[in-house]
């Protein structure tokens, strides 16, 4: 039987439900972290503390676009594994992972076009990006979740669905984004004051990616099935179909 009830949800009930979730996945959701972004990025944090100083803009770029890949794999990996919970499976890292790898060339496409065109939309005074970072919020759990949505069809799938509810979107993101660029803004001028202590904050930043994408991922996770919920009467027997779960009970 399923733990939770798909059903049409406040804002407040998706970050609550979110936080839930966070909390009772916490171990698992770290590992994928740890897995997708912890360790790559602190091979490379070590590189950078050994490396000669005219030679760190090339890491620093090397290390930007392992952080862009490694979450990218994880919000496919996250997203296998809030929909276990949803139906009332045992979530399992190895599963999450394997589902994630998988799907990976999908999940890349979709993240990798949804990136740059948010990007091209900052450049335009800042706000267009933030209307595609919101209209495209719920790109890669389309991808994951639904069979028929490969690659950049995903894009246009995540528009359509987060039409009339962009707004929504953004009042989610910010909740994750405070908790993020908060404390990386402190750490930042702090590191600027006094460079000695700027690989203690990098180090800083990497714990802070593991704690806040998880929870950020849950959150749009939970938003797109409240999307699907309102516009499309998407029900948990519609789920285990596009899971490939024929066991799940169909709704009462």
């Amino acid at each position: 039987m399923a733990t939770y009830e798909l059903r049409p949800l406040s804002v407040g009930e998706i970050l609550d439900t979110a936080f839930a979730v966070y909390r009772r996945l916490f171990g698992t959701l770290m590992s994928l972290g740890v897995i997708c972004i912890g360790i790559p990025l602190l091979v490379l944090f070590a590189l950078r503390t050994i490396t000669p100083s005219g030679d760190v803009s090339l890491l620093a770029l090397v290390f930007d676009l392992v952080l862009i890949a490694g979450t990218i794999l994880l919000e496919g990996a996250i997203v296998c594994t809030v929909s276990d919970t949803y139906l009332g499976r045992a979530p399992s890292t190895g599963n999450a992972l394997r589902t994630a790898w998988a799907k990976g060339g999908s999940i890349f496409a979709a993240g990798f076009v949804r990136n740059i065109l948010i990007f091209v939309g900052l450049l335009f005074l800042i706000v267009p990006g933030i209307i595609v970072a919101c209209g495209l919020s719920v790109a890669i759990p389309a991808v994951v979740l639904e069979p028929e949505t490969l690659g950049t069809d995903a894009i246009s799938r995540s528009w359509e669905l987060t039409k009339g509810f962009r707004g929504t979107a953004f009042v989610l993101a910010l909740v994750p984004v405070a908790l993020y660029l908060i404390p990386q803004l402190a750490a930042g001028v702090t590191s600027a004051i006094l460079p000695a202590l700027a690989p203690v904050f990098l180090a800083i930043g990497i714990v802070l990616e593991l704690l806040v994408i998880p929870g950020a991922i849950c959150v749009f996770t939970l938003f797109y099935y409240d999307l699907r919920v309102r516009k499309e009467g998407f029900d948990l027997e519609q789920l285990s179909v596009h899971l490939g779960d024929e066991s799940a009970p169909a709704p009462a």
